[in-house]
């Protein structure tokens, strides 16, 4: 049974997921420790894509390091030390220490030897309708049967106009919930989600992510995995009562 879960933003996801492993999850061994794993694929829907940053006092996140991390990936960026400055333990996952071999952005921008993010905007202006709008980031030539410390989770990201507004869907093979999927790549594609929208001249829509295995560390402090977990959504709150609002990042031409 595919798990499917539809929430206004990151804040209703982690909630609604981390309750949905816990009442669905199997125990599962992986390479670097045991998780707790749903047993069939998981789809989840932003409603609104703009509230990306996880407010949750527990995960701790770093809004500085995701939103200059996602401005290095849009500039189809692969080298370590710009990152490093930001997080000083991203190069314990290079293989090198110099670059990164799965790096989004930069299989979006060069490794292909093509501009995904410039072919998806210009044939989505042409052909609104399209379903052509594709851009990989897995390549079985550097990939597959790899011993790297980075090859790429998410593989392929689809764009689709529909009822006026161009949603956007990503395919993951593996992903944890808490580091990944409702920490990092929550913030960096619903900026590419963006930047495409922008770039189109259409209103942003829903950010679908399946993923092919959806996990938790056993490893993390067990609030995160048997207690549902509730923060203030300080999106739908008044500023009185300390709201925020959610700001487009994209604002000038998408070059």
């Amino acid at each position: 049974m595919i798990h499917w879960i539809a929430e206004r933003n990151v804040h209703g996801v982690i909630t609604n997921a981390c309750w949905t492993l816990t009442t669905s999850g199997v125990r599962e061994p992986t390479r670097v420790g045991m998780v707790l794993t749903l047993p069939a694929p998981a789809i989840v829907e932003y409603k609104r894509p703009m509230e990306r940053v996880l407010l949750w006092p527990e995960r701790r996140i770093n809004p500085f390091f995701h939103l200059f991390e996602a401005l290095w990936m849009l500039a189809g960026r692969r080298d370590v030390p710009y990152v490093e400055q930001f997080n000083s333990r991203m190069r314990e996952f290079s293989d090198d220490g110099s670059i990164f071999n799965g790096a989004y952005g930069y299989r979006w921008r060069e490794h292909f030897g093509v501009d995904q993010i410039e072919v998806v905007i210009r044939l989505l202006k042409k052909d609104p309708l399209t379903r052509r709008a594709v851009i990989t980031m897995w390549d079985p030539r550097t990939d597959c049967g790899v011993d790297s410390k980075d090859l790429p989770c998410n593989t392929q990201i689809y764009f689709r106009l529909a009822q006026d507004r161009l949603n956007m869907t990503v395919t993951n093979r593996s992903n944890d919930l808490i580091w990944g999927m409702c920490g990092t790549n929550v913030v960096h594609f619903s900026m590419l989600h963006e930047l495409v929208a922008h770039g189109t001249g259409h209103l942003l829509g829903s950010y679908f992510h399946m993923t092919n295995n959806l996990h938790i560390y056993e490893n993390v402090p067990k609030r995160h995995l048997y207690e549902r977990p509730f923060v203030e959504d300080y999106y739908t709150l008044p500023h009185s009562r300390g709201g925020v609002e959610a700001m487009p990042m994209i604002t000038t031409s998408w070059e």
